[in-house]
């Protein structure tokens, strides 16, 4: 959350997206924009390309397409466009609010691609609902739009995650210290569908099943820890207080949902909508990333300045790696796993 500069990676293809259409290629591997009355199994064909709330990302099938990173700017409301095979900013893309509002800046924050790799949304920082859709052919904003509605005012949505076989998205609203809510969006219309109400204020971290059938989030304020939300009655089922609660994360397999809290990282099960088992750490309150193989998870120790490696057969803490102050967030390098940065 602090002003820098955030770097996600938003590829734009060289081939098929510029119509619109679906390419050819095999399950999770098709470009092209969902659209209205796509069946789910072709929904589900679509390439995903966004590591950060939505698992299976399948990377090695954008493997020697030409792309881009998209670099949000947090400092000022751009978005910077770089070619990483001439090491340049080629364009910034300017964001703006919609009329009629009196917001100060932009607040982007992130770049979240959007199933089929044709767009992608660039999310919120600030205490304002406001997002924009972002033309990965084009590298224009095409839509800038408001999640409040029903009377609910929505606050720094700032993680998306992504549905499996539906086309729908969910996002939190991170520094509402009174409410808690979460937006759901359709990715077939690009646009906010609906809000469910949470037992916790600022939704921070939610992730879909694999089956869509619920949502599992963590809440950054006070009371913190996680709420469950059936997806099709929308409401909330169960909301489990956590000390200290903040990052959530969802095991390669999505047989856990991971909560990183005080001293304790904490694993929900997803099935029973019950603690499994709560792990203890030092510091705590990071992000999670899993290895492919769903051997290892590896969980931010902010107040410990340090990074910790759970062992996810024994469900345990098996080492403390010293790194820097308030590590945050491990990555993999999507070409080797063995090769990992840590921020």
């Amino acid at each position: 959350m602090k002003n820098n500069t955030i770097l996600l990676v938003a590829l734009a293809f060289a081939a098929g997206i510029i119509s619109g259409c679906v390419t050819t290629g095999g399950k999770g591997a098709k470009i092209g924009a969902p659209s209205k009355g796509m069946s789910s199994e072709e929904y589900q064909s679509l390439i995903r390309l966004d590591p950060q709330n939505t698992m299976q990302a399948n990377f090695s099938a954008a493997k020697g397409m030409d792309g881009y990173f998209l670099i949000d700017n947090q400092g000022e409301p751009t978005i910077s466009v770089v070619d990483y095979n001439k090491g340049e900013t080629i364009k910034k893309i300017k964001l703006s609010d919609p009329s009629g509002t009196s917001f100060k800046a932009a607040g982007n924050h992130h770049i979240f691609v959007i199933p089929g790799g044709r767009y992608a949304w660039s999310s919120q920082r600030y205490e304002k609902d406001v997002m924009w859709t972002i033309d990965l052919a084009t590298h224009e904003v095409v839509d800038t739009f408001q999640l409040s509605m029903g009377g609910k005012t929505i606050k720094a949505p700032l993680h998306i995650g992504f549905a499996y076989k539906t086309p729908l998205a969910v996002t939190g609203n991170i520094l509402d210290k009174k409410n808690g809510y979460l937006t759901f969006l359709r990715t077939d219309t690009r646009r906010p569908s609906h809000i469910v109400s949470l037992s916790c204020p600022g939704a921070r971290d939610a992730m879909f099943t694999f089956d869509d059938s619920k949502v599992f989030t963590t809440c950054q304020q006070e009371p913190k820890g996680a709420s469950i939300v059936d997806v099709s009655a929308r409401k909330e089922i169960k909301f489990i207080p956590i000390k200290g609660g903040r990052a959530g994360g969802m095991t390669v397999d999505g047989k856990y949902f991971l909560v990183s809290g005080k001293q304790a990282v904490v694993l929900i099960d997803t099935s029973t909508n019950e603690v499994h088992k709560t792990i203890k750490v030092p510091g705590g309150g990071g992000n999670f990333t899993c290895l492919p193989d769903g051997s290892k998870c590896y969980v931010g120790l902010r107040k410990d300045n340090s990074v910790g490696v759970i062992d996810m057969a024994s469900l345990e803490l098996i080492k403390v790696i010293k790194t820097g102050k308030n590590g945050n967030r491990l990555y993999l390098n999507p070409a080797n796993s063995k090769v990992r940065n840590f921020y």
